[in-house]
């Protein structure tokens, strides 16, 4: 995810210029997404692409931004023209056992993504 600190380009070696996230942290990619917009204040439009993770975080992101009494953060999903069917055609083992992950959404009946 690249990010620019201001409207134009930068070549700093600045963390907020260029953040390298990992493409399963959710909670890394919205704090990112926190600090580019601060807090929400700066309007966003997000165009989720790339890895599902970052998908998510950008959808709790706008809704924190919606709980949290700030600006529409729209969301858009290009629809594809077509479909691979060689896209996902096998599941992640490992040591053969099934590898997954499950994202906290709320605990104890408190949302966990929050401005």
């Amino acid at each position: 995810m690249k990010v620019h600190k201001e409207d134009g380009h930068t070549s700093s070696p600045d963390p907020i210029a260029y953040l390298h996230l990992d493409s399963i942290d959710v909670s890394q990619a919205f704090d990112a997404m926190k600090i580019v917009t601060e807090a929400g204040e700066r309007t966003s439009v997000m165009a989720p692409y790339g890895p599902k993770t970052f998908s998510l975080a950008m959808c709790l992101f706008a809704l924190a931004c919606e709980r949290a009494g700030k600006g529409d953060v729209p969301v858009y999903y290009s629809q594809p023209q077509k479909y691979t069917i060689e896209y996902t055609k096998d599941v992640c083992l490992r040591n053969g056992t099934l590898d997954n992950w499950a994202y906290a959404i709320k605990r104890a009946g408190t949302y966990v993504y929050e401005m």
